[in-house]
């Protein structure tokens, strides 16, 4: 986060800009509340998703989740990203698909961030423990079972959105 808002005060223009994705930093193990404020004034696109974290032996658990069900405030972050004044288009990004593994109980995971503390990793454990991620079961549903899951998670996601995003243009 720190690393592209400081590219973004030296390029940035009203062409360039930033597609913020809600949940992705989390594996970075940014605060995400912190990264949409400091990216928020060149944001132009975004990737709308809720997230939830769990721990496992070797690290982090983050999975993708419908919009409300996750451990992010939604509203936390549009309110930030309208007071970044940039108006930033709102795509919704919901993959359905098991969650991934961040080795972040690996010493080559610290060897990217040296100067980083385990605080964060603390951080993101605490924010994850209010809503953990469930146990994937995506491996045993067939082709078929798969899709219709992906079009009701999609469906979810925009009947949330439709009651509880008002984005004024």
């Amino acid at each position: 986060g720190e690393e592209m808002a400081a590219l973004m005060k030296e390029y940035s223009s009203e062409y360039l800009g930033v597609c913020l994705d809600f949940g992705n930093n989390l594996s970075l193990l940014d605060d995400p509340y912190e990264v949409v404020q400091a990216l928020a004034p060149y944001t132009i696109s975004t990737h709308m998703k809720d997230s939830r974290v769990s721990m496992t032996p070797r690290g982090l658990l983050l999975g993708d989740v419908v919009l409300g069900d996750g451990v992010l405030d939604i509203q936390r972050i549009l309110d930030l990203l309208r007071k970044g004044g940039r108006n930033p288009e709102l795509s919704l990004e919901m993959i359905t698909r098991n969650a991934l593994e961040i080795p972040v109980l690996s010493t080559g995971y610290w060897a990217t961030f040296p100067e980083r503390s385990g605080l964060r990793l603390a951080r993101v454990v605490e924010l994850g423990a209010k809503r953990p991620v469930e146990p994937s079961t995506l491996d045993s549903l067939s082709k078929e079972e798969r899709v219709s899951l992906e079009e009701r998670n999609i469906r979810r996601c925009l009947d949330w959105a439709s009651e509880n995003v008002a984005w004024k243009n």
